[in-house]
């Protein structure tokens, strides 16, 4: 990683990423695909943003497999254009946890996990299963190589599969914020993801946990790289959810996530925290060049990514445009 970032270093980049950004998938398209598409028009919008045809498994199209290419192409056009492609790794590490924690909680099982593997992480799906089958996690990212002894550990002690997902949650965010560190936009999006997910960690906790074990699972649960301590968190233990929520509105910058979150599943607020990650993105939009550009469109073709794929699961369960676009996030374009 660069020491010392210098945005003329991204002009080149910055040129070819805004001709790429015209290809996304953007607001008016999933406004249309939202109310007038066939699951077939969704699948023909997903084959001209990803260049490729799809073909046929079992008389179905593999769907799933175009929306990995696309992702997949967009990082790698990414990385080819840019200084330091280790800023790929903020798209690619979530990918290698999500392998990581289904690798060792299917060994535990006797079972095999490569149907769970997200072949999207920053190293490839076959390399990581020799990593970890000889343990040599020389080529994993750092924390979460570190971290895989550690959850071994305390799953032989316990047997809870959550004890994997809070050391490798934790591992995750500690390498994105190594990953982002020098790029002074990344590391506030790494922040801020944090920040949200920790909040949406805190309230499903809350909803769903007892009293009297809440804090401590919580303390188990939160990830680093935030701006909000724990000190910050302790406020939705001491005092309830409601008044957690109206610090979170007043004294954050999170209001807008959070508003009448008390009458709002997690999932609705899961959306508006996506949707506040797209709007600091938009706000470098304006920028003629500088690593904020390729940082903002890997995000966005990951979001429209997302996007396609809540449009095909919805349109094939019959959902009308009115849940549909309760579902679909915010378009970066």
């Amino acid at each position: 990683m660069q020491t010392r970032y210098s945005p003329t270093d991204y002009l080149y980049a910055s040129a070819r990423i805004r001709a790429l950004e015209a290809e996304l998938v953007g607001k008016e398209q999933f406004r249309t695909l939202l109310t007038n598409a066939t699951v077939n028009d969704v699948i023909a919008a997903l084959q001209e943003a990803a260049g490729i045809s799809l073909t046929a498994t079992e008389g179905e199209i593999d769907t799933e497999a175009a929306l990995l290419a696309l992702l997949k192409q967009g990082v790698a056009t990414v990385a080819a254009s840019v200084p330091d492609p280790a800023i790929t790794h903020l798209v690619e590490y979530p990918y290698d946890c999500h392998n990581i924690k289904a690798y060792l909680k299917c060994s535990y099982r006797g079972l095999d996990p490569t149907a769970l593997f997200i072949d999207a992480g920053s190293v490839a799906a076959k390399a990581l299963i020799e990593a970890l089958d000889s343990g040599d996690t020389a080529a994993l990212p750092k924390h979460m190589a570190t971290a895989i002894r550690a959850a071994k550990e305390a799953y032989a002690r316990t047997a809870d599969p959550r004890e994997i997902d809070f050391l490798l949650d934790c591992a995750l965010y500690a390498d994105l914020a190594e990953a982002a560190s020098g790029f002074p936009f990344a590391e506030s999006l790494v922040s801020a993801r944090a920040d949200l997910t920790n909040i949406i960690i805190c309230l499903r906790i809350l909803r769903s946990t007892n009293a009297d074990t809440a804090e401590p699972l919580f303390h188990k649960s939160m990830l680093p790289a935030g701006t909000l301590t724990e000190d910050f968190f302790a406020t939705a233990f001491t005092e309830g959810e409601a008044a957690f929520l109206a610090v979170l509105s007043t004294k954050t910058p999170y209001a807008a996530v959070v508003r009448d979150a008390d009458k709002c599943t997690l999932a609705e607020i899961e959306k508006r925290a996506d949707d506040h990650i797209t709007a600091r993105l938009q706000e470098v939009k304006h920028l003629p060049f500088g690593a904020e550009i390729p940082l903002s469109y890997l995000y966005a073709l990951e979001g429209a990514v997302k996007n396609l794929r809540i449009l095909l699961s919805g349109k094939r369960a019959g959902l009308d445009g009115d849940k549909l676009k309760a579902r679909v996030r915010e378009s970066y374009v």
